[in-house]
């Protein structure tokens, strides 16, 4: 095998830990979040400005967005002539910068916190 299957391989795999980091951290942060109902609260609140978990979950969900858009490059760089499969890795890519700029530029405030911004 070549170096550059096994790039492919790796950012592929990338979109494997992206979904089980997410999924873990989803599942980590509303255990450690006193009072977060995973049925009655949006996932948001874990990343919100000054809920308990922000501090250690924007970072992480930021590692999971990375995974992400490292997954959109490997689907780019094996979709060769196949269009569609292209478009594809543009949306895996336009997920993932929506996600990290949500997360790190404009996040959310408590539910009935004062903004701060």
């Amino acid at each position: 095998m070549d170096v550059d299957t096994n790039t492919n391989k790796l950012l592929l795999w990338c979109g494997i830990l992206s979904g089980l980091a997410y999924i873990a951290i989803d599942l980590l942060a509303s255990f450690l979040y006193p009072g977060y109902s995973l049925r009655g609260q949006a996932f948001s609140e874990l990343f919100a400005i000054g809920s308990p978990t922000h501090r250690w979950v924007v970072p992480l969900f930021s590692l999971s967005i990375v995974l992400l858009f490292a997954f959109a490059v490997g689907v780019w760089r094996t979709a060769g002539a196949r269009g569609l499969v292209r478009v594809l890795a543009l949306m895996f890519a336009g997920s993932a910068v929506v996600g990290w700029l949500i997360w790190n530029v404009f996040p959310m405030h408590m539910r009935g916190a004062e903004r701060t911004h």
